[in-house]
């Protein structure tokens, strides 16, 4: 903190990703004024995105994802720091975080600005059960997982080539539960497929899935009212399941999930009826 505190105010603006020249009103539930981001342009975007992790690296770009983080100071003796304390409901959102301050989705290896600064020295994880948890525990079934030999993973490895899909959702807007509902639609299609998630700062509104050359799979906000939550801004299964037919030019791939009555991902989905 004493090193951070003596850097100037561009110096600062530099590693955190927020112009420390400035102060504004913040945007959201919290109404303590905010020093604006420096990327705000791009985040408010709706020009469609290459796979390629933006070059910056703001700390503000790195360390986002689906889940409130507070920074808390400590002193212990003649240690002083900050305790880093994040919580949210899937674990790999802070794996996908920490991922992206280490550089994994930038092509240089470059690493979040923030270890100019900082020097991790101890992490752990703690998981909250919830109360129905804790009610069912004496009744709780241990059920081992099925393991692959490794000749059946080799097996499938060959038979079913990887497709890297590059998903970018709004981890604001609270896009998590319909992401993970897409992303299982495209896993019983393509076995094989791995998503890269978020890996650069999504922007506002965003659900976008693409692949690594840039073609579109699916894209909120290219739709007329994209930066809206409307039900035709949602891909539906049976166009998600057409789209990959068509990009992969394989009629034969099929999904349980399918549905082709369906018309907006909400209307159906919630069972308000079909237009």
């Amino acid at each position: 903190l004493k090193r951070f505190n003596s850097l100037s105010n561009d110096d600062k603006s530099n590693i955190i990703g927020r112009n420390y020249n400035e102060r504004q009103k913040h945007m959201g539930y919290d109404h303590r004024p905010e020093n604006p981001r420096l990327d705000q342009s791009e985040y408010r975007s709706k020009h469609v995105r290459d796979a390629q992790p933006n070059n910056t690296r703001f700390h503000t770009n790195r360390a986002h994802g689906a889940m409130y983080r507070q920074s808390m100071p400590f002193i212990q003796g003649n240690n002083e720091g900050l305790f880093f304390v994040a919580f949210s409901r899937f674990i790999e959102e802070f794996e996908r975080s920490l991922n992206r301050m280490c550089g994994q989705y930038q092509k240089d290896g470059s690493t979040d600005s923030i270890f100019e600064i900082t020097r991790a020295i101890s992490s752990e994880y703690y998981y909250v059960p919830s109360t129905t948890e804790l009610e069912l525990l004496p009744q709780a079934t241990k059920i081992d997982n099925p393991i692959l030999h490794p000749e059946e993973k080799e097996i499938l490895e060959i038979d079913t080539p990887k497709i890297k899909i590059i998903c970018e959702y709004c981890t604001n807007c609270g896009y998590k539960t319909i992401f993970l509902e897409k992303k299982k639609v495209l896993e019983s299609i393509l076995p094989n497929v791995e998503f890269v998630v978020n890996p650069k700062m999504p922007r506002l509104a965003s659900f976008e899935f693409f692949l690594e050359d840039g073609t579109v799979i699916w894209s909120k906000l290219a739709q007329p009212n994209g930066m809206n939550n409307y039900p035709e801004c949602w891909p539906t299964n049976h166009y998600l399941v057409q789209k990959m037919r068509e990009i992969l030019h394989d009629d034969t791939l099929t999904s349980p999930y399918d549905v082709s009555g369906q018309t907006y991902w909400g209307m159906s989905h919630w069972g308000i009826g079909e237009q």
